[in-house]
């Protein structure tokens, strides 16, 4: 291949790569909805969970993050990386930074490798 296509496949791989990482920095993993449980047609004898900390009730799946000190919505993990937590709303870009860092790193092993 000629080494012009190499180098723009390689910088459009890292662009995609810088923009995830930017956006899921960014992005917020997800909160609880106002007044969840009361709207939602729950029966009442279901039992409803209740943070302690941000004084919410609280869906299925939903932890409170001790690190990011809020109840983050059907949270996965809190990443180091990023700093944020994972959850409903940036687990798809938290994704795409995944399949596109490894797409960077074999991309570089594979055709600019010795």
């Amino acid at each position: 291949m000629s080494d012009y296509i190499i180098t723009a496949v390689f910088h459009f791989l890292f662009g995609m790569f810088v923009w995830c990482f930017i956006r899921v920095v960014f992005s917020n993993p997800g909160k609880v909805p106002p007044y969840w449980g009361f709207y939602m047609g729950d029966p009442e004898y279901k039992k409803k969970r209740y943070c302690l900390i941000c004084h919410v009730f609280k869906p299925e799946r939903c932890h409170h993050c001790s690190v990011c000190n809020k109840c983050v919505l059907n949270m996965d993990h809190h990443c180091p990386w990023i700093n944020n937590c994972v959850g409903f709303s940036n687990r798809k870009i938290f994704m795409l930074l995944l399949f596109y860092t490894l797409s960077v790193l074999y991309f570089a092993d594979f055709f600019m490798g010795n």
